[in-house]
């Protein structure tokens, strides 16, 4: 199951067709979405979403080192 967000009617038809299992998505748009996608209401769906995805992928954030080291280099 995925996880989408949805705060923009731009994205309308997109947020019609998602096959994810839930959305986060604020109370004025809750009506709008497809009935098999599990509502996730929040004030701000975009930031919510933010949140989730840095406290499930943390390290994805952290660029690897391509020379195996680790920290930041001293001052020359």
């Amino acid at each position: 199951m995925h996880l989408a967000f949805f705060d923009n009617l731009k994205y309308a038809d997109q947020l019609a067709s998602t096959r994810a299992g839930a959305c986060l998505v604020s109370a004025r748009f809750e009506a709008r979405v497809p009935a098999h996608v599990t509502v996730l209401r929040a004030a701000q769906p975009f930031r919510e979403f933010v949140t989730i995805a840095r406290a499930l992928y943390r390290d994805a954030l952290r660029p690897q080192s391509w020379f195996g080291n680790a920290g930041i280099a001293p001052p020359r």
